[in-house]
């Protein structure tokens, strides 16, 4: 995944034998665990601070969301019960969470407070809503769909209200990754050149230049810094 705020980089490792959230410098240097049980720690993203990362592991059965600090002490579990809670995203100021869970029977997304406080369905339905990403400015995400009878990317506000389709193709179309600047949406496709970029509309839908059947997971990467004047 791409670098935190604080430059490092969160992933999975199966080191081992044990999968477990470990941070490292983007030269694979100075590698640090966030977990140590090899419970199935998966999906590491980083708190818009790079402060902490928020994950979903099966260290008490079933996969729940939980979040580590990254100056030390015990990860927090922000989500319980016999649901498959997974798929972590913060939101852009850090202050919420969306994530996947079939808590009510199929998967839909729901948004918690970064404590896991005030959960409330985004979505909710019969089909399968997975892949939350949050937009650059907070107010949609985009989330992946089986709704139109194959997986398609949508698009809501961040309230629930008035979701959109952005793709209708019979392939299967997930994994939504926002541009820095939210005008753009990559995603990942089972159609020829898995990898393909959109407008944030849906429309000017294209293959992402020199991606190939082997390329999964898309993620932009932060806007350069500007500089101004004196």
């Amino acid at each position: 995944m791409a670098p935190g705020e604080n430059g490092r980089v969160a992933l999975s490792s199966l080191a081992g034998g044990r999968q477990d959230v470990v941070t490292v410098r983007p030269d694979g240097g100075d590698r640090r665990p966030l977990t140590d049980d090899g419970a199935g720690n998966v999906q590491p993203t980083w708190s818009p601070d790079g402060r902490r990362v928020a994950f979903a592991s099966r260290r008490d059965g079933e996969a729940d969301i939980w979040v580590a600090d990254t100056g030390g002490g015990p990860a927090v579990r922000l989500t319980e019960g016999s649901a498959l809670d997974t798929e972590p995203a913060w939101s852009p100021d850090g202050t919420r969470i969306a994530f996947a869970s079939n808590r009510t029977g199929n998967l839909d997304v729901f948004v918690m407070i970064d404590d896991g406080t005030g959960v409330r369905p985004l979505t909710a339905g019969l089909e399968a809503d997975t892949t939350p990403a949050w937009s650059p400015d907070g107010t949609r995400i985009a989330f992946a769909s089986d709704r139109t009878g194959n997986f398609d990317i949508f698009v809501v506000n961040a309230d629930g209200r008035l979701p959109v389709p952005l793709t209708d193709d019979p392939a299967t179309d997930t994994e939504p990754a926002w541009s820095p600047d939210g005008n753009q949406i990559a995603f990942t496709s089972s159609r020829t050149g898995r990898l393909f970029v959109m407008s944030a509309t849906g429309d000017s839908e294209s293959l992402l230049p020199g991606a190939g059947d082997a390329d999964l997971h898309p993620v932009f990467g932060p806007a350069p810094a500007r500089h101004t004047a004196r």
